[in-house]
């Protein structure tokens, strides 16, 4: 599989399942076909097969305090297709993908004070989150299962 297959596979959830189906069908297409070294030109026959991700069908959600100390936001579930989470707090959000997040030293993705951040890949391990400062704020998460 080519370089820039494997980075469009990556990021398939951004552009929606239709789309990727079709520039994925188009790389299985543009790296099997071609002329065969063994005729004067002729086209070899190709197979491609596209696989979507399952839509999800049903969600569970959560509710939490803004925290100045890492607290669980999901605990690790195979089944999760997804996850949303929602920062009301004027604080940044640090999200981690695993134990235990640092605003300093260890954290995946920051979320804006009264931001949203919707998971770009799938990803069923664990996930932690810390304020920068504990306020009024929470983090509403939506974890999204088949």
């Amino acid at each position: 599989m080519s370089q820039s297959l494997r980075i469009f596979c990556r990021l398939r959830g951004r552009i929606g399942p239709f789309l990727a189906a079709v520039v994925v069908a188009f790389f299985a297409a543009s790296l099997a076909y071609g002329a065969d070294p063994g005729t004067t030109g002729a086209a070899k026959p190709i197979a491609a097969q596209v696989t979507l991700d399952a839509p999800a069908s049903a969600a569970n959600i959560f509710h939490f305090a803004s925290s100045a100390v890492s607290i669980q936001l999901l605990a690790a579930n195979p089944n999760r297709i997804g996850a949303v989470i929602v920062n009301t707090s004027a604080n940044k959000l640090c999200i981690k993908y695993g134990a235990t997040a640092d605003p300093a030293a260890s954290f995946t993705y920051i979320i804006a004070p009264n931001g949203e951040w919707i998971m770009p890949h799938r990803y069923t391990g664990r996930i932690d989150g810390i304020w920068a400062a504990a306020d009024a704020g929470v983090a509403q998460v939506t974890e999204l299962l088949p």
